[in-house]
């Protein structure tokens, strides 16, 4: 189906920031801002895509702003 659950063991975000994760499929879209654990992505992810995790400020950003802490393929 594409939905998928990211679970991760981060530090908390710095104050003002965000984590935000991204699905690639080729180009990113927001999937969803969460404190570095668990999050349940808004986005589809489809076979070969990438799932990326950034620190953004509050309130998410419309693309990612900065490089990725984290990307895994699907």
């Amino acid at each position: 189906s594409g939905q998928a659950v990211l679970n991760v063991s981060l530090p908390a975000p710095p104050k003002g920031k965000t984590y935000e994760a991204w699905v690639a499929a080729p180009s990113a879209k927001r999937a969803g801002e969460f404190d570095g654990h668990t999050i349940r992505l808004t986005q589809r992810v489809p076979d070969g895509a990438r799932v990326m995790v950034t620190v953004e400020r509050s309130g998410g950003v419309d693309s990612p702003t900065s490089s990725p802490l984290l990307i895994v393929r699907a």
